[in-house]
């Protein structure tokens, strides 16, 4: 004879699946029609299989069904990969590039997470104003500005992780390298022993047809920047 429930219905004892899932028919004036109602609101047919174990504990749902991983916030709350906590600094701006009197249209770049990112510079013109002939003397200018826009920023040439040369002309690309590794040896002689953080390109589609060059460097400050 079958058994009987508390609420009087007949009822089967749980049957295992293959593969550890487990059914448990459950008494109808329980579930509803059609169906089982579990703790949390959720409502599984009466045959469908109830999982043992429980999604890992640091994925999060998305939207589509997807998970992604994320990392416990305060009170229990999912924080996302790409969300922080409010008055951490992301990123600060390094204020307007000037060369001289001149403001250019753009700024001088950005620091982050201990990284200082400079845009493009170049030495087409002297602090003055007053245009810059031969990419030899553009070099020297360049650097220079370089040196002076990290210092400013709280880094140094011996900071550099990345170096971004840009050379309008290949026919000049033998002088510009021996001007940039003279003013190398006087300056910051360490960068000449490593040179894997470099790349030179040949780019002839400068801002303005007097720039010869133009360099942009990322360097690493950590916690002075």
């Amino acid at each position: 004879m079958a058994r009987r429930h508390a609420g009087g219905l007949p009822g089967a004892p749980a049957r295992r699946r293959r593969g550890g899932h487990v059914l448990r028919p459950v008494a109808a004036a329980r579930a509803g029609a059609g169906g089982v109602r579990h703790r949390r609101g959720r409502v599984r047919a009466v045959h469908e299989p109830e999982p043992l174990h429980r999604p890992a504990g640091g994925r999060v749902p998305a939207a589509g069904g997807h998970h992604v991983l994320g990392r416990r916030g305060s009170r229990g709350r999912r924080v996302l990969p790409h969300q922080t906590s409010p008055g951490v600094e992301v990123k600060r701006g390094l204020g307007p590039l000037s060369y001289g009197d001149a403001v250019q249209p753009w700024g001088r770049g950005a620091a982050a997470g201990g990284f200082v990112f400079l845009s493009g510079i170049d030495g087409a013109t002297d602090d003055s104003g007053a245009p810059v002939d031969g990419i030899a003397e553009q070099t020297r200018i360049t650097l220079d500005r370089v040196r002076r826009l990290l210092a400013d920023a709280g880094a140094e040439l011996a900071d550099i992780v990345q170096l971004d040369q840009f050379v309008a002309d290949p026919a000049e690309r033998a002088e510009y390298m021996k001007a940039r590794d003279e003013w190398l040896a006087e300056h910051a002689p360490a960068l000449l022993d490593e040179r894997s953080y470099a790349s030179l390109l040949i780019y002839p589609a400068l801002a303005t047809p007097q720039m010869r060059v133009e360099i942009r460097a990322v360097a690493y400050a950590g916690e002075k920047s």
